[in-house]
This record gives structure tokens, C-alpha cells and sequence, in this order.
């Protein structure tokens, strides 16, 4: 499954490593240095080669200044990865144009299109365990339930600007779901049906990162999923707010895409 954020963050690399070969080759001096012993298990002496009125000539570098010798040594390697940074690039652009189909578009025109859904891009994805999950499990502190929206109440703004950020980008999500883990139940922010495989990935919206018993409980959390087989990294994912605090959608959007690959 390609991971399109990596493959943006590779692009960001090469680019800039094209951009420092383009400014070395620009403000180089002319000509290309090369180097040749003087004799047995001596040090190897610089020279340069460079044409003039159109000849070829040749300048021994043995008393050159040292930026100048460093200034063509830069010319020299820039010259040798250049073609290599332009294929790299041009495979990576290439790559980065890919745009997934997004369950919107598969689900164009509701039942009357479903021959021809199925046509193009198969049977949809369905996962019976995930259909039965039901929403709103949760029985603690139910006062908290207090935020609505169009996909019913949730514990908070941000949970819910999570919740719109998944609708957005075609995700088939249920808010807490009751999930066995022992003796008891844990509830898990999201359940969210993998739009490829039909996996059921499940997600947590980490809201308060400085605070130490929340830290504790996330961590009780963690071990609890683990023990039943939901592993962080991969089939469950923590969402947290920026270092500096506040709320990032953007942020959490680009989360949302890496982990589902679109």
C-alpha cells in the first residue's frame, strides 16, 4: 500500500537536494578538476582542465588556494549525483500524482450504479464485525456526551472535528465501540473499516498529552488493546494535538491519510 506522505516527504528531499547541485554548478568556476600521482605512495595533485579560445588546456592546482580546490571538488560530485537527483525526482513526481479512488466516487449514484461499481472496481469493501459495532458505548460519564453534530453526540470538539475529518476523506468510521479486553470493556475513540482491506483500524484521539494520570490511563489502554490483539502501529493509531498545544486539523488530516494511504 503506498504510504503518500512518505513518498512527498522523499520528493521535499530530493528537491532540495537538486536545488543545492543547481546553485553548486551555477556559481562554479570553469572547468573540471582531476587529480594524478607524482610518484609511489605519494599524495595524489590536483589539476584542472579547461577550455580556452577552443583548446583544451591544463593548470597544475599544486599551490592552488584551498577554496578553489574545494569549490571544483563541490562542481566535481554535483556533477556526478545530478542525473541520478533528476531520475529520482522525476520517478517520485510520478508517484506523488497517484490519487486513490475515494469511497465517494466508488459509491456514485447510489443502488443504480452498483452494476457498474462492481464492474470497475469489484464488490465493495464489507466486514460483517464491523457493520455490528454499535456507537456510544460507553457508560462513563455520560454528561460528557454533550457536544452534537450531525453524526450524533460526542465528548468533544476536537473528537468531533476528528469525526469530520474521516467523513471528508471517505472513511467509514463508528464513535465508541464497546471492545472486550478481559474481565471488562474498553471503548476506543474510533472504529474506522480500512477502505482496501476491510480491516477494522481503530483509533485514538490523545487530547490532553501534559497531563500525567491521562498519560497513565492511555498507557493501561495500550497494554489492554495488546492483549487482545490490537497493536499500536498496526491496527491501532494515536491522533495527538501539536507539542505547542492546541488543535492542528491539518495536521491530523495528513495523520489520517498516512495511516489509511490515501
Amino acid at each position: 500500500m503506498l504510504n503518500l506522505e512518505q513518498i512527498k516527504e522523499e520528493l521535499s528531499i530530493q528537491q532540495k537536494l537538486k536545488e543545492k547541485i543547481d546553485a553548486v554548478l551555477k556559481d562554479a568556476p570553469g572547468g573540471n578538476i582531476f587529480f594524478q600521482k607524482t610518484g609511489q605512495n605519494t599524495a595524489p595533485l590536483p589539476y584542472c582542465d579547461y577550455y580556452q579560445d577552443g583548446k583544451r588546456h591544463r593548470t597544475s592546482m599544486k599551490y592552488a588556494e584551498e577554496h578553489t580546490v574545494k569549490t571544483l571538488l563541490f562542481k566535481r560530485y554535483a556533477k556526478k549525483i545530478k542525473k541520478q537527483a533528476d531520475q529520482n525526482i522525476k520517478a517520485l513526481q510520478g508517484i506523488s500524482a497517484y490519487v486513490p479512488f475515494t469511497e465517494d466516487i466508488k459509491n456514485f449514484g447510489g443502488e443504480l450504479y452498483r452494476e457498474c461499481r462492481e464492474h470497475f472496481f469489484g464488490p465493495a469493501v464489507l466486514n460483517p464485525a464491523f457493520e455490528a459495532l454499535q456507537e456510544r458505548q460507553n457508560p462513563y460519564h455520560p454528561e460528557h456526551l454533550n457536544v452534537r453534530s450531525e453524526f450524533g453526540l460526542f465528548r468533544s470538539r476536537e473528537e468531533l472535528a476528528v469525526a469530520r475529518a474521516m467523513r471528508d476523506l471517505g472513511l467509514k468510521f463508528k464513535y465508541e465501540t464497546a471492545l472486550p479486553v478481559g474481565m471488562y470493556d474498553r471503548y476506543p475513540d474510533f472504529a474506522v473499516l480500512h477502505p482496501e482491506t476491510g480491516a477494522i483500524i481503530y483509533i485514538e484521539y490523545a487530547g490532553k498529552p501534559a497531563d500525567p494520570g491521562y498519560q497513565r490511563d492511555l498507557q493501561q489502554r495500550l497494554r489492554d488493546y495488546a492483549n487482545v490483539g490490537i497493536y499500536l502501529g498496526v491496527n491501532l493509531f494515536i491522533l495527538a494535538p501539536p507539542p505547542e498545544g492546541g488543535f492542528d486539523l491539518v495536521r491530523i488530516t495528513e495523520q489520517l491519510k498516512g495511516i489509511f494511504g490515501i
